[in-house]
């Protein structure tokens, strides 16, 4: 009987019987993986590649910042060469963002990813093995990049007292120009939020004789803020 070492990587001795027996794989224990009999390439290498899983972004969507960080589990498999992923710049993995991008070794989890406003991304690792096997994960989640701060309040005004300074514990001050989903940031130290156009709210707890300012906060995006209105 002859034993023929077909390759060795990453503590695999990768071996073939001759004379139509076994395919075996000696492992870094010593211990023999052996395929079944047959035209000698056995289940070793015919059995399904486990894909990557669990894909998803370490941030939240919608996210202000300009690198983003994808996750993910390595194929458990034994016998994985290596894995390639591959960005995309839409929601479903359609359109890809560069080339794919091979990476440091089959136990790789996680990627970096420098990202631009206003787009979505996605990815996809793809696992190859020992044996030419090559299978696609599926598609990460979509995660959406907002950098954009909202517009500045068009006017900001006292509504009771009608002028300043008033003594009047609980002041109404009406806003101008608030889109739907933004708060409104009252400073400096109260605070209420608005809805779509022009927007009346009553804020407590203002400190006698100190002025205040307004900003939005787009919390429908991503938490950017706009310039303040005095």
């Amino acid at each position: 009987m002859r034993r023929i070492i077909l390759s060795f990587s990453k503590g695999l001795l990768i071996a073939t019987l001759l004379s139509g027996c076994k395919p075996t794989i000696m492992l870094p224990d010593g211990n023999l993986l052996t395929g079944e009999e047959g035209d000698g390439t056995g289940d070793l290498s015919t059995s399904e590649l486990p894909k990557a899983s669990s894909l998803s972004w370490e941030q939240s969507s919608p996210t202000n910042e300009s690198s983003l960080r994808a996750r993910w589990n390595p194929s458990p498999a034994i016998t994985v060469m290596r894995q390639l992923i591959q960005a995309f710049t839409d929601d479903h993995c359609g359109v890809a963002a560069g080339p794919k991008e091979e990476l440091l070794s089959g136990a790789t989890d996680s990627w970096s990813l420098d990202v631009s406003d206003g787009n979505s991304y996605t990815f996809q690792v793809t696992t190859e093995d020992h044996y030419g096997q090559s299978v696609v994960s599926e598609c990460s989640s979509a995660i959406r990049v907002d950098q954009l701060a909202p517009a500045q309040a068009s006017s900001l005004a006292l509504v009771t007292p009608s002028s300043s300074p008033g003594n009047v514990a609980t002041p109404e001050i009406r806003i101008s120009g608030v889109a739907s989903g933004d708060v409104v940031e009252l400073h400096s130290d109260a605070a209420c939020s608005s809805i779509a156009g022009e927007s009346m709210c009553t804020i407590s707890g203002l400190s006698g004789g100190r002025p205040f300012a307004a900003n939005i906060r787009d919390t429908a995006s991503a938490e950017n803020a706009s310039a303040p209105r005095p």
